[in-house]
């Protein structure tokens, strides 16, 4: 699961897991730059990797997992015009408890020095099965304290009892974190959660990717804070709840959903303003109105169909824009022609299933303001 970004002066962190299957795993950085001082060459050069831990990979044992990494300017400013703090995350999973579920808990680390050193933190969880961090920084100029610039806000999945999302945040780069707190709020949430599924099985139809309802995170110009994740929600356009979490597996998809805070992360709302509760970001329909549809292209569109289900959101802000993107699901290939809406989740496994089906790699523009569909 390797995750890059990119910092000033050419500097470039790829944070990932290494491991030997029964045997150690290690959670490492490894560090490159641009040194751009050539012309027509290779101008990259490799620094150097950093250990963040090692585990020991015995039968349910100590086990590292899903980093992300993210970098902020130097806060206060420093003379050099290069300085940065490169931040990183991941999972440690420390065994089962007594009823044999994982135990995991979710990690921190800061550099201040180019990634070639480390400070680790253990965020204090609430509860015992976390996954699937995602860090955001607030990009505004000045200080946490002053204008929240450079806030480290810190989300991540608890599994099963409850099923949420929590996030935490930093206003002194890591030192001391504020307590978890539930963005699901008083709603619960509707998880769809597909495991792996193989051709060992023999049968195409069953071929699944796995996909966890993970969160992704970004904060905007104006300190707004965004948490989107994958959940299963109404998908009946009749229906009062439409395109809001469900529990009807007859009639629910999942779709990604996503919270906001303009203070910092004290209250929660949905893209609409409504407090402690979520909706989908883009539902609607794909291609219908006839004046807006693109062209054929390689003959897969125009396409008049439902949104489909969709995983694996990713949110970033940047040059005062906010996106989203996503897989969304365009059912099975059939009769020749890409498109045919056959199936939304197949029957056969509850679950985006089927050698033939068709994902559609999405890009939404979205407001920065409120989080709601631009485009």
């Amino acid at each position: 699961d390797p995750v890059a970004v990119a910092g000033p002066c050419g500097y470039v962190y790829v944070v990932f897991m290494g491991f030997t299957r029964g045997d150690q795993s290690k959670m490492v950085v490894a560090r490159f730059q641009d040194l751009n001082n050539q012309e027509g060459g290779d101008t990259w050069e490799y620094q150097g990797t950093s250990v963040l831990e090692i585990g020991n990979n015995a039968t349910n044992g100590y086990f590292l997992d899903k980093p992300h990494i993210a970098l902020d300017v130097m806060r206060p400013t420093s003379a050099d015009q290069c300085a940065h703090r490169v931040y990183a995350s991941y999972s440690t999973f420390n065994g089962n408890d007594a009823n044999g579920s994982f135990r995991s808990k979710i990690n921190f680390a800061v550099s201040e020095d180019f990634g070639e050193t480390w400070d680790l933190t253990k965020i204090q969880q609430p509860y015992n099965q976390n996954q699937g961090s995602f860090i955001a920084v607030d990009p505004r100029a000045g200080s946490p304290k002053t204008t929240g610039g450079g806030t480290v806000y810190l989300a991540w999945r608890h599994f099963w009892e409850p099923d949420t999302i929590l996030m935490v945040k930093t206003e002194n780069f890591g030192k001391k974190w504020s307590k978890p707190l539930e963005l699901t709020g008083s709603l619960p949430m509707a998880p769809f959660d597909q495991p792996n599924i193989s051709t060992d099985f023999l049968d195409p139809r069953v071929l699944t990717l796995r996909s966890n309802g993970l969160p992704t995170a970004a904060v905007t110009g104006e300190g707004s804070v965004f948490v989107a994740w994958k959940e299963r929600v109404d998908i009946d356009p009749a229906s009062p709840d439409f395109g809001r979490p469900s529990f009807d597996d007859a009639n629910d998809s999942p779709r990604i959903v996503m919270v906001r805070s303009t203070d910092g992360g004290a209250n929660w709302t949905d893209i609409d303003g409504n407090p402690n509760t979520r909706i989908a970001v883009d539902f609607g329909d794909r291609d219908a109105d006839p004046l807006t549809v693109p062209p054929a292209g390689f003959g897969a569109l125009p396409d008049d169909r439902p949104s489909g289900p969709q995983v694996m959101p990713w949110l970033s802000f940047g040059g005062g824009r906010l996106a989203l993107v996503y897989y969304e699901s365009r059912g099975l290939l059939g009769g020749g022609d890409i498109g045919i809406q056959d199936q939304d989740i197949s029957p056969a496994t509850g679950f985006l299933s089927g050698i033939d089906r068709v994902v559609d790699f999405r890009a939404a523009l979205l407001d920065p303001a409120s989080g709601q569909l631009l485009g």
